[in-house]
């Protein structure tokens, strides 16, 4: 743990002449007074500064000021570096507000408080060369022509936001409201861009019923392209269910009995001779070294002994005889046509627990998929989960060739779509697939098919995605943040920082004090 120093130093910042703030006339000093401050520092821990400053007196508005030192703030009991040290936490280390102040007091000495780093926030944002509300004129010049549009929930308040993708994920635009959006909502932010001079070539979003015509109406002639990351994990979550009934179609094998060893039979088959003798029950219960409850049971209850252990309480065979015959119980056999074995059914189940989250990888090679469900080989299921798999297979085969890369010909994506139309399905196990398939129209094509006109054209909204994860994060009640005052203030410096629009030298105005 470092331990922080303190240190004293006296700054004399009273200069002979200042300009009135009111009417930027140059005024004579008339007195000097002094004020404290605390300061940090690398070196040297935290420290006390006794600031010498001058008290004017402008004839002009009849006011009395004091001239401002440009290393703090006015009326701030820090410095500006304690500022940017906080700021620097919150913003480009991403420490919860609540944490910055005990590293504060841990590594200075100094411990502001969380209203007093969420101010310094505020003012570093209102520092910026431009308006907080003004955000997207400062983007513009190097937009690209293609927009991610999101909307993420959280909590009370709901963010839409509309990222460059091609830029490195540039936020061009965001707009907080409480709880949700409406369709007049989203229309009012999109004309917010298209007057700031946004005019995109192909706006990418997902299935969400607040875009189609939204955008048409905004801008008529862009490309609307739908997701095609959400298009595929519909498939996913399909071809999961599938997996699902099928696994529930299986014969469930039937429960072991409960055989014990020839130790623990010996006290039944020691109470079927004693029962036999019409001996008390507290006697019997003596003698078997047992509760008298069980006794009762066994005596009230004769089918549980034969259904438990396999024993009749009326026989009189002896131990060996009855011992065998529950060995002869432990076998498995199986009748049920297409399965060897209950063991091999026990084991497709669990194989299709791995198969299920495994059936819609692209990572997988055929080679991998194959050794896969080999031990299904041979097996009433194994047509079906290689059907699902052929039909994900084809699916992909649409937007991506077999190296990974996005597919470049719209027409082979066409025929391979009219193709992948036509798969046949197994209504009562394939349901979720069959759906799916059957709302695969030409509009829908049209739809996600978009990026073949354009090389820089996107295939998913991920870029809008992100930063909505980020807006989320910034939610958790561990950051505390819940007015969108402060969630503004901190995604414009975030964005702001992350894409080379600021430097810490804009933010940062630090001296040596003499």
């Amino acid at each position: 743990m470092k331990i922080a120093h303190a240190r004293f130093q006296v700054v004399s910042d009273a200069p002979l002449k200042s300009k009135c703030p009111n009417c930027l006339i140059e005024v004579n000093k008339q007195w000097e007074v002094k004020r404290t401050a605390l300061d940090c520092s690398v070196e040297d821990g935290y420290g006390f500064l006794q600031i010498t400053v001058g008290v004017f007196h402008c004839s002009k508005c009849s006011k009395h000021f004091r001239n401002q030192p440009v290393f703090i703030r006015p009326k701030a009991l820090y410095t500006n570096r304690v500022a940017n040290v906080a700021i620097a936490s919150v913003i480009e280390d991403g420490m919860p507000i609540s944490k910055v102040s005990r590293r504060l007091e841990r590594e200075y000495g100094i411990s502001p408080s969380e209203s007093t780093i969420r101010g310094w926030i505020s003012n570093a944002s209102e520092l910026l060369p431009f308006k907080k509300e003004d955000y997207s004129p400062v983007v513009n010049t190097e937009f690209s022509g293609v927009i991610c549009i999101d909307e993420a929930y959280s909590g009370s308040i709901a963010m839409l936001v509309a990222c460059d993708p091609i830029n490195s994920d540039r936020v061009i635009g965001y707009c907080l409201e409480d709880k949700s959006f409406s369709s007049s909502e989203v229309k009012d932010f999109l004309l917010k861009l298209k007057a700031e001079g946004i005019d995109p070539e192909q706006v990418v979003t997902d299935e969400s019923a607040l875009y189609p015509k939204v955008i048409i109406e905004v801008w008529p002639k862009v490309k609307h392209q739908l997701c095609l990351f959400h298009m595929s994990q519909k498939i996913t979550k399909a071809a999961k269910k599938c997996v699902q009934k099928l696994k529930s179609l299986i014969p469930k094998p039937p429960k072991k009995s409960h055989i014990p060893s020839k130790k623990n039979m010996k006290p039944i088959f020691k109470f079927v001779e004693l029962n036999s003798q019409n001996i008390s029950i507290r006697q019997m219960a003596r003698d078997l070294g047992i509760s008298r409850n069980t006794v009762k049971r066994w005596r009230k209850e004769p089918e549980f002994l034969k259904n438990r252990y396999g024993i009749d309480a009326k026989s009189n065979k002896s131990i060996e005889t009855k011992f065998s015959e529950n060995e002869l119980r432990k076998e498995n056999t199986c009748n049920l046509e297409g399965w060897k074995s209950w063991d091999q059914i026990t084991e497709a189940n669990k194989l299709l627990n791995k198969i299920k989250f495994k059936i819609s990888s692209s990572s997988l090679s055929l080679e991998d998929w194959n050794q896969l469900i080999e031990p299904l080989e041979n097996t009433p299921i194994v047509e079906h989960i290689q059907h699902i798999r052929n039909f994900i297979n084809s699916w992909r085969k649409i937007w991506w060739q077999e190296e990974g890369k996005k597919n470049a010909d719209v027409n082979q994506a066409r025929l391979q779509w009219e193709q992948t139309r036509y798969f046949l399905f197994d209504s009562q196990i394939h349901s979720d697939l069959e759906k799916f398939r059957n709302n695969m129209t030409d509009h829908l094509f049209s739809s996600l098919s978009t990026f073949f006109d354009n090389p820089k054209f996107q295939t998913t909204n991920n870029s809008a995605e992100r930063s909505a994860r980020s807006f989320k994060k910034l939610q958790k009640n561990r950051y505390k943040i819940r007015s969108k005052n402060h969630l503004k203030d901190h995604l414009l410096l975030s964005e702001m920082l992350k894409n080379n629009r600021l430097s810490q030298a804009d933010l940062k105005n630090e001296m040596d004090f003499t």
